[in-house]
């Protein structure tokens, strides 16, 4: 094999190799203030509703055109209303599914942000603009 050759081999091999480390792409915060323009609320199994009231963050990523997508729970602070219960099930997919369907005003970039998911005795969903990290 020429040197030519094998030196055209290892290069390949070093670019590919350090394109494999390479942290992946972060995108940008979202520009403040993040605030939906379209939202439906979690819809929460009959036999669960109003169970549990309380809070949960979600992250997420937003493309241009505002539709989020890869929706997180961060952190979720739940309290049982009329009985002593375990964590609450069915709420993490219902927020998850729910917010996954929103819509944000478009924005220049793809970027990340937050809301905040508050599920109150009443029945009321109210999302929270919460800070982009």
């Amino acid at each position: 094999m020429s040197k030519l050759v094998r030196s055209s081999i290892i290069a390949a091999l070093l670019i590919g190799a350090a394109a494999i480390a390479a942290p992946k792409n972060e995108l940008p915060r979202c520009a403040q203030p993040l605030d939906p323009i379209g939202t439906i609320p979690p819809k929460l199994p009959a036999r669960l509703h109003n169970e549990y009231e309380g809070t949960a963050v979600v992250a997420f990523e937003l493309d241009r055109s505002g539709q989020v997508h890869a929706p997180v729970i961060v952190s979720q602070q739940w309290r049982p209303i009329g009985h002593r219960g375990r964590a609450p099930i069915g709420y993490r997919e219902a927020i998850l599914a729910a917010v996954s369907k929103w819509r944000f005003a478009p924005q220049a970039t793809a970027c990340k942000g937050r809301t905040v998911i508050s599920l109150q005795v009443n029945s009321k969903v109210w999302p929270q603009a919460a800070p982009s990290k």
